[in-house]
């Protein structure tokens, strides 16, 4: 009887163990409920849209969005144009609540900053890359 205590303990120590260390893996991954999306360390820079349009929703607080800025698109300035032209990921907070198109602007403390970077397949099989922005208390 002492033989089979000793089996059934090492048998709950192992699963224990094995679902410690699969924890330790997935949260030193950095992965995210959103598969391709990969977060910085640190916040990355500041981007220079002052609003965007949400095009897709993913979930509640994570959102494909586009940049609004007609003061930028009425400049005609070139060199600006494929950043407006490229959409964002945009991660919200748990308050958030991401429908297809809301306008997120920036505020008095508040500017959005590239926080990561998502990698997604489009309708035509193409992998695009994006940033992710959030929007974040301003340094």
């Amino acid at each position: 009887m002492n033989k089979f205590w000793t089996f059934i303990a090492g048998a709950f120590s192992g699963i224990l163990l094995t679902i410690v260390v699969l924890l330790i893996i997935g949260s030193a991954k950095g992965e995210s409920s959103i598969p391709g999306l990969t977060t910085f360390e640190e916040r990355g820079q500041m981007m220079e849209a002052e609003q965007y349009s949400i095009i897709q929703t993913l979930s509640d607080s994570y959102a494909l969005a586009m940049e609004i800025s007609l003061d930028r698109f009425n400049d005609l300035d070139i060199s600006s144009l494929p950043s407006m032209l490229t959409p964002v990921l945009l991660i919200g907070d748990e308050t958030t609540h991401f429908y297809d198109g809301l306008e997120v602007k920036v505020t008095n403390n508040k500017r959005f900053y590239q926080v990561g970077t998502y990698k997604y397949e489009t309708k035509s099989e193409d992998w695009k890359t994006v940033p992710a922005v959030m929007l974040l208390e301003q340094k």
